[in-house]
């Protein structure tokens, strides 16, 4: 497949399935993301695989109720007001 197809035929998924990844997949795919473009050259990124789903819930609350307490402003982008106004019903999900 080349760059254009792929580009053409990507789509965003937002439902997962609750199979878990193999590990060699895992890895596969962070070594791929650390070696994607940063802005500068600036190399700043980190990558962390959690796959406990108590963790997972926990992170959910957390950043859940960092967007519920957010100012909902009309200058912010789309995608953090969603963030936010889901997070204010309770139904922020990653």
């Amino acid at each position: 497949m080349n760059t254009l197809e792929n580009i053409k035929t990507r789509r965003s998924t937002r439902k997962f399935k609750a199979q878990p990844v193999e590990i060699e997949k895992l890895k596969l795919i962070a070594e791929a993301g650390q070696f994607g473009p940063t802005g500068g050259n600036a190399q700043g990124n980190h990558f962390f695989v959690i796959s406990d789903a108590s963790v997972i819930a926990k992170l959910k609350e957390l950043v859940q109720s960092a967007f519920a307490a957010m100012e909902l402003r009309d200058d912010l982008y789309k995608s953090l007001k969603n963030s936010i106004t889901l997070s204010r019903k309770g139904n922020y999900s990653f």
